[in-house]
């Protein structure tokens, strides 16, 4: 639309907007000629001392739209300007709801036909006499307005300091009433009679020191009661006293407030939103609050009583915003190691956490169990130094996370997890150097991150790969170096991401940096020329593969051997089970069968005999030497039989037996049975030292697989070992294992 203004009488116009900016002109009477189809006409800062229906006979249509609210709201503003005249008639013709008459200094004998005027028009809903300098609310002031039903009278500045009994007769039909920065000390709920649409009252920013001393009821059914900024010490318990229907109640910035009586809040059966912000509570109690969704504690010094683990989940168990911020809390008074309970124990429901300026140091690991509902965690200024993996696990919903402004150095790869709505983390004056690359693994909603004022100086591309949704990243104040390691960023950072406060994100300016970047801005760097291809590195991957592929076919060529050898180290490092026979020693004829060449007579009969009968006496069944053997049988017939008939077989070799062609033949029938029965019953004793050299092939064949044998010792501690080592290969029998290499 094209915009077209002319200038009439001082006055700036806008044809298509039908506006007439009229303010500070020194003017002492509307102009007349301006647009006659005006929707809005700025008259403050002028010298306008009367108002008459004349005046405004030609603008029937002021109005002002406010885009904020999107609705229509009429306002006629005519401040500061120094009225002394005002036509009723005029008030009541203005096509506007509120009229603003700030810091005109109006006297108060026109304000009767100002009032008159109002309750006459159907229009207007309110006004605004901010600055008007009333100083007393005399009685009978506001009785014009009888009968008329305003949204808001707002009369704050004023330095008013007394109202008078009846001071708001007539205001029965007011729903909001703003009495702020005024110099009132004694506040009595009688003052307030008869204004039954009264729901908003606002007393901010006065001196009021005393509050309904006299215990009388309030006859009024307010929602939203403001008492900020006063000078209140202490309140009794019935000073809201008839309140029942109050929902908001702020008592913030009373510094002097150090006492509240236990039953105070008892009839705030619907009060929703608690503010006690800047007292000075030591101690504080309230009864069930069960539709108590907001409180605010900051610096308030925070009564434990009140935070006590689980006082607050019983108490206010409907709780959506909790605001403890600088209360010089730390984690004893927020855990309780002995139960396991925190001060937010039982608040399910809270969606907003401020434990900002605290004391905290670390978190007790637990201490936000439970807390599934939570979205927004603010723990910026706790000196934190580390945070415990898990801390988080329960914060489901979690949204906005604050760590900023604490100490902390590292931060674990799986602190984050379970944040999978988290969407804005900030991170900002830290001590951190790097950001692992598992941190944001799992935080594909986040789309803000601020990690500036920290010191990292590297950033690994898998570190924002999984941040999907980001849209603003801020980084500046880091020494970051702006190397190879870093060419990955330019070509992410020209998708979606805004990077923010980019004037000083800027390169770290030493050598570790490509000196073309040195100090420049991150945005500005872009090193393809700088970091093309390594072709020494692509060089040594080439040989490396095929150093990997001939490696590989020698392997499979060789893949017996070595299965072999892996074989062998397997049981070099792990061993081997031994499987015993499961043949009874009662099954067999003979308990023991000793072969051995004449020779050996004399070592068996002065040796060996002597100690089987003494060390295993049960072992009584004996066949010794050949003229033992069966009679009847061919001598290697016989020889078979007292082997296969024995449950062990006991072969002595000396360097005579060596020598003797037939006892090696009794030893190449014991070694076939052996082999056919696949049971190791045959034990070999050495009666003499014989070198391996003139051991027969057989011999050596035997003990290379693992064959049971013992040599005759010389000295007397030797014998004792030698005979518990036969005695122990005595008692049972073990299966030939052959898969078990030989020597």
């Amino acid at each position: 639309m094209r915009m077209e203004t002319i200038e009439a009488a001082s006055c700036h116009q806008d044809f298509s907007l039908k506006v007439a900016f009229c303010s500070d002109n020194g003017f002492r009477s509307v102009p007349t000629d301006l647009l006659p189809d005006l929707r809005e006409l700025y008259l403050e800062d002028n010298l306008l001392t009367t108002l008459t229906n004349e005046t405004f006979e030609r603008f029937r249509q002021i109005s002002k739209k406010s885009f904020i609210f999107n609705n229509h709201v009429d306002t006629l503003d005519l401040s500061t300007n120094p009225i002394e005249f005002i036509e009723a008639s005029v008030i009541s013709t203005f096509h506007v709801k509120q009229i603003e008459l700030m810091n005109t200094r109006i006297a108060v004998s026109q304000l009767t036909n100002f009032f008159h005027g109002i309750r006459l028009s159907m229009f207007i809903k309110g006004f605004d006499f901010t600055g008007a300098k009333l100083h007393t609310i005399q009685n009978g002031l506001f009785a014009p307005l009888k009968g008329k039903n305003l949204d808001k009278i707002d009369i704050e500045m004023n330095s008013i300091y007394m109202i008078e009994d009846n001071g708001f007769d007539g205001l029965a039909g007011v729903s909001e009433l703003q009495l702020g920065s005024n110099n009132l000390e004694e506040i009595e709920p009688s003052v307030f009679n008869g204004m039954m649409a009264l729901r908003t009252l606002s007393l901010d920013a006065n001196r009021i020191l005393t509050l309904n001393s006299k215990s009388t009821p309030w006859n009024i059914s307010l929602i939203h009661l403001n008492l900020a900024r006063n000078e209140l010490t202490a309140i009794n318990g019935s000073a809201f006293y008839g309140l029942k229907t109050l929902k908001t109640l702020d008592l913030s910035g009373n510094f002097k407030l150090q006492a509240i009586e236990n039953n105070t809040f008892v009839d705030f059966q619907f009060l929703s939103e608690l503010d006690l912000s800047n007292t000075h509570i030591f101690v504080l109690t309230f009864h069930h609050l069960p539709f108590l969704a907001t409180l605010i504690l900051e610096s308030s010094y925070c009564p434990t009583s009140l935070i006590r683990p689980g006082n607050l989940g019983n108490e206010a168990p409907s709780l959506t915003t909790l605001n403890l911020i600088n209360n010089a809390l730390g984690p004893e008074k927020l855990w309780d190691s002995s139960d396991n309970k925190s001060s937010f124990f039982g608040l399910q429901n809270l969606s907003r956490l401020e434990l900002s300026s605290n004391t905290l140091v670390s978190i007790p690991l637990g201490i936000f169990q439970n807390l599934s509902n939570l979205q927004i965690l603010r723990l910026d200024k706790c000196s934190l130094f580390v945070l415990e993996t898990g801390i988080f696990i329960d914060l489901n919903s979690l949204v906005l996370l604050s760590l900023e402004y604490n100490n902390l150095k590292v931060i674990s790869a799986g602190l984050f997890d379970k944040l999978y709505d988290l969407q804005y983390l900030f991170l900002l004056e830290n001590d951190l150097t790097y950001l692992d690359s598992n941190l944001f693994k799992y935080l594909s909603n986040l789309v803000y991150l601020d990690a500036s004022v920290n010191r990292i100086s590297g950033l690994n591309r898998s570190t924002f790969e999984p941040l999907a949704r980001l849209t603003k990243l801020k980084l500046s104040l880091n020494p970051l170096v702006c190397n190879c390691d870093l060419k990955w960023l330019p070509g992410w950072l020209k998708g979606k991401v805004e990077l923010i406060d980019s004037m000083h994100t800027i390169c770290l300016d030493n050598a570790v940096t490509l000196e073309p970047f040195r100090g420049k801005q991150l945005i500005t760097f872009d090193p393809k020329d700088e970091c093309g291809p390594n072709i020494i590195l692509y060089s040594c991957l080439a040989i490396l593969g095929m150093v990997l592929i001939f490696a590989l076919g020698l392997i499979y060529y060789q893949r017996w051997w070595i299965r072999y050898r892996l074989f062998l180290l397997k049981l070099c490092f792990i061993g081997y089970e031994e499987i015993h026979d499961n043949v009874d020693r009662g099954e067999f004829h003979y308990d023991i069968a000793i072969m051995l060449d004449e020779a050996d007579d004399v070592w068996v009969n002065q040796h060996l005999r002597p100690a089987l009968l003494e060390r295993v006496p049960g072992f009584n069944r004996i066949v010794c030497g050949d003229e033992e053997l069966m009679l009847g049988m061919y001598y290697l017939d016989a020889v078979h039989y007292a082997t296969e008939k024995s449950f062990k077989t006991i072969i002595v070799i000396s360097h005579a037996a060596l020598q003797d062609q037939w006892f090696m033949m009794k030893f190449r029938t014991v070694l076939d049975h052996v082999n056919d029965i696949g049971t190791e019953k045959m034990i070999l004793v050495f009666v003499e030292d014989v070198v391996d050299d003139e051991l027969p092939f057989l011999i050596r064949l035997f003990l290379s697989d693992h064959r049971p044998y013992l040599v005759w010792p010389d000295d007397e501690r030797g014998r004792d070992y030698f005979w518990e080592e036969l005695v122990r290969d005595l008692t049972f029998n073990l299966r030939c294992n052959h898969l078990i290499p030989p020597d």
